[in-house]
């Protein structure tokens, strides 16, 4: 639960103490001239070596496209006092970008008025959710959880990626508000996760077809987690009929049921980029002008 406090680290004021998760802390605040809001992440490292990891995370999320990504906008090793837990001091911190809400909380508003976003906005998010999912796998970086909650939106209506749930590692463990979200070669006989796993992009990419599914039709994927695939065409027939058949096309790949069938994230790219049913002068799905505008080759290896 988050607290208000009255602390200023640098040039910024702490407003709210948002998370405070073992040495982690995630703060909002402002600049104290500009007042623009930010999103602050502390760490107050136990070792040399918890402090060197946590800024090799940062330094990688640094680099990911800010077109997909909250952006990092400063950091600082800094000693400060936190004013709850005046033993312990910051060792680093980073400035991240401001995002006020998520599509968790966009379906919320949406859903009961059967409010669709618009296909511009579909597009967007689309881009956000492959080309970073892209990203993320050329640096060996993984969101935590793929949900609708680390999907952020600004008041504009634009989409990021929230980096404050990147970590650089092999397994993740689902919380139960994810599992819903889950591919079905990781859900046991109850629809619950079987735990730690290995990663794997085919994985996010199920996930991500479902956040994508869920907000295209307004209806909650955990609504049919049981009768998954029996829906699953009808579903898919409903966002066509808003989308179109493209839009469908590139859904029906990244939900499928059989993980050999399911494409990875690299296969999918190339395939979406190469195909003339996915990439053409017609069709607003990934067309080559987007892709110039995110510097991503058009051929890659």
């Amino acid at each position: 639960m988050s607290t208000t406090t009255t602390n200023t680290i640098h040039s910024y004021s702490i407003s709210k103490t948002i998370s405070r998760k073992g040495n982690r802390l995630s703060y909002l605040a402002s600049h104290k001239e500009t007042k623009n809001r930010v999103f602050i992440k502390a760490i107050y490292a136990n070792s040399e070596d918890e402090l060197f990891r946590f800024k090799l995370e940062k330094y990688l999320i640094s680099t990911l496209n800010p077109q997909c990504f909250v952006s990092q906008l400063q950091d600082y090793t800094y000693n400060y006092t936190e004013a709850v837990e005046g033993k312990k001091q910051v060792s680093y911190m980073t400035i991240n970008e401001y995002f006020p809400g998520n599509l968790q909380q966009e379906f919320k508003k949406r859903a009961p008025e059967g409010i669709h976003l618009g296909e511009n906005e579909m597009f967007q998010l689309v881009k956000v959710l492959i080309l970073g999912l892209r990203d993320l796998e050329s640096k060996r970086l993984k969101l935590k959880e793929i949900t609708p909650r680390n999907i952020l939106c600004s008041y504009e209506g634009d989409f990021k990626l929230n980096n404050s749930a990147i970590k650089l590692t092999d397994k993740r463990v689902y919380s139960g508000r994810a599992e819903s979200y889950l591919p079905p070669e990781l859900k046991g006989d109850q629809g619950s996760s079987t735990g730690n796993y290995f990663l794997s992009s085919k994985y996010d990419l199920y996930s991500a077809g479902l956040i994508l599914r869920e907000i295209a039709t307004l209806k909650k994927v955990d609504s049919f987690a049981k009768d998954l695939s029996k829906r699953k065409t009808e579903l898919l027939k409903e966002a066509e009929n808003i989308y179109g058949i493209k839009f469908t096309r590139f859904l029906r790949e990244i939900i499928e049921d059989d993980v050999n069938l399911r494409p990875d994230i690299n296969s999918l790219y190339r395939f979406m980029t190469s195909k003339n049913e996915y990439l053409n002068q017609e069709s607003q799905m990934f067309t080559t002008e987007v892709l110039k505008i995110y510097s991503i080759p058009l051929n890659p290896l």
